[in-house]
């Protein structure tokens, strides 16, 4: 888990496993609200758990800044939304 990028309202987290990265996060800070979007685990290393992994750590840093957490998915994005329901 290897921030990569920072701002004053985005931040990208890198997932990384010994020197491959295998997906990253998007994090929105909008007023009080944190928005997550954009997880992204590369192909080859999908159906193994680092999606679940990555939004559970980001979720779990985020949890103690007393803020509410939002997560985006685009609606027609089939795969994701039966990933998250």
């Amino acid at each position: 888990y290897q921030h990569l990028m920072a701002s004053t309202q985005v931040q990208i987290y890198l997932l990384k496993k010994n020197a491959d990265i295998l997906g990253a996060i998007q994090i929105n800070h909008e007023n009080k609200v944190y928005r997550i979007s954009d997880v992204s685990i590369l192909p080859e290393y999908r159906k193994q758990g680092y999606a679940q992994y990555l939004l559970s750590e980001t979720i779990h840093q985020l949890s103690p800044k007393q803020k509410d957490i939002i997560l985006d998915v685009e609606s027609r994005n089939e795969f994701v939304l039966a990933w998250y329901l």
